[in-house]
């Protein structure tokens, strides 16, 4: 099912997509947080570098990323991701090094959110064929220029399943006390978005650009996204900052939320007035600067069926996360 009537046969700027394996069927995306109670991070990072290390034993994720951010509470937070090509290994190390994350006595907040889409319900786009971010680091190749992007409707075409269902939510969020920790029992039809930009390799004019121009545009719509999400359809929104191998911030951030469904999602981006501003801002960077950019950017969407979503928080605050969704 499309929202477009035509895709242009050449968008204005080429974009790929990244290519798995044919013989993936399902990927893993694994968020693990540390919270501390202030907006620093320092036991946060110690937890999360610690966690590390364990997705680098044998069967960990095939891509790992730190992130650090302060939500809307003033609460730091580190988070590391990882991405898995197979459900089965994801399970193997999950139980071995993984489940203990939101157990024990831990002095700050922890938290595991965990989806499990079918390749079928994914999608990604990004704005150059090299250094792909995110899933696309596991991809077996680039795609070359695609033209479903850049028009209304292009994100639906570019999921296989999306084309022929509204993938429509059902049900409600629910929580479930379990060992002293919350989980969150969630509804069908979940959507996440991770969406980034790099601008490591911007100079003169163009970085100047983006930080000026692009950057507080951008900001302004991930905490609107955080503070009123909810009005909208979007249960949590996180705008991080990457982070290197100690921990340094580096030239490269993203933000990731959760939405009651792709169509929540699609709404905000046709025509609130926020996300107007962010792609206006990111279409004159483009055109300003051409072939000649240096900036970044790609995107991953996925909708997730209920079974394939997990998500536990011990000794966070009520509106970490998928807690929001089961708050009122």
């Amino acid at each position: 099912m499309s929202n477009s009537t035509t895709a242009r046969e050449r968008p204005e700027f080429d974009s790929y997509t990244g290519r798995l394996d044919a013989d993936v069927r399902q990927v893993v995306m694994a968020y693990f947080g540390a919270q501390e109670a202030s907006a620093e991070a320092g036991t946060a990072l110690g937890d999360v570098l610690r966690m590390r290390a364990l997705m680098r034993r044998p069967g960990g994720p095939g891509h790992l990323e730190l992130s650090r951010y302060v939500d809307q509470a003033g609460c730091g937070t580190v988070l590391i991701v990882g991405y898995w090509l197979s459900p089965e290994a994801f399970d193997s190390w999950y139980a071995a090094h993984g489940a203990s994350w939101t157990s024990g006595e831990a002095a700050i907040g922890h938290f595991v959110e965990v989806v499990r889409p079918s390749v079928r319900r994914l999608e990604t786009i990004y704005s150059s064929n090299r250094d792909l971010q995110g899933i696309g680091t596991l991809a077996e190749r680039p795609s070359g220029p695609i033209i479903e992007h850049g028009y209304w409707g292009g994100m639906r075409e570019r999921m296989p399943d999306a084309r022929d269902s509204r993938l429509a939510s059902s049900g409600a969020p629910e929580p479930v006390v379990r060992d002293g920790a919350t989980e969150v029992v969630p509804h069908e039809g979940l959507c996440l978005i991770r969406s980034g930009q790099d601008f490591s390799s911007t100079d003169g004019a163009e970085r100047a650009f983006y930080l000026e121009q692009v950057e507080p545009q951008l900001r302004a719509g991930m905490d609107f996204l955080r503070d009123e999400g909810r009005s909208i359809g979007c249960f949590a929104n996180r705008y991080v900052s990457v982070l290197g191998e100690e921990g340094e911030r580096r030239e490269k951030s993203y933000a990731m939320s959760w939405w009651n469904d792709m169509a929540d999602l699609e709404g905000w981006a046709r025509s609130h007035r926020t996300h107007v501003r962010i792609f206006g801002a990111f279409t004159a960077h483009m055109k300003r600067f051409g072939d000649d950019a240096r900036l970044r950017l790609y995107h991953e969407v996925a909708v997730v069926p209920r079974e394939h979503q997990f998500f536990r928080y011990s000794r966070c605050h009520e509106g970490t996360g998928m807690l929001r969704a089961i708050q009122d």
